[in-house]
């Protein structure tokens, strides 16, 4: 936490094959924006232009302009850390927990469905 909040903005010039971006949600957390490679697991967690800015992987003109715009702006700087501090409380434990118990009651709800159906059609 230390780290985020000494630093102005956030850069993780990833190339792939993260299944999520906690990273970035650690960041956000710490009102810090992004500049960060537009990869699966990090376009899950962050939108281009609004918590930060999504760049090609392994581009380093749109990297550097990503962080030259925030450089360049602290206002923007400040809108987009405020947008993630906003962002990251979707990815609260207790959030994702209820996401997940739903998740699985519709499961056992299909999964009881199908078997009364199937029960049905035996008698």
């Amino acid at each position: 936490r230390r780290y985020f909040k000494t630093a102005h903005i956030f850069c993780a010039p990833n190339t792939g094959k993260e299944s999520f971006g906690i990273v970035l949600g650690e960041a956000m957390a710490s009102g810090r924006p992004i500049v960060a490679s537009d990869i699966s697991g990090f376009a899950s967690v962050m939108s281009n232009g609004k918590e930060g800015f999504l760049v090609a992987p392994k581009n380093d003109e749109m990297l550097y302009a990503g962080l030259k715009q925030l450089i360049d702006s602290p206002a923007l700087r400040f809108d987009m850390g405020k947008r993630g501090l906003t962002r990251v409380k979707t990815f609260r434990w207790e959030r994702v927990a209820e996401q997940l118990v739903d998740i699985y009651q519709e499961a056992l709800d299909r999964r009881a469905g199908a078997a009364s159906s199937v029960a049905a059609v035996g008698h």
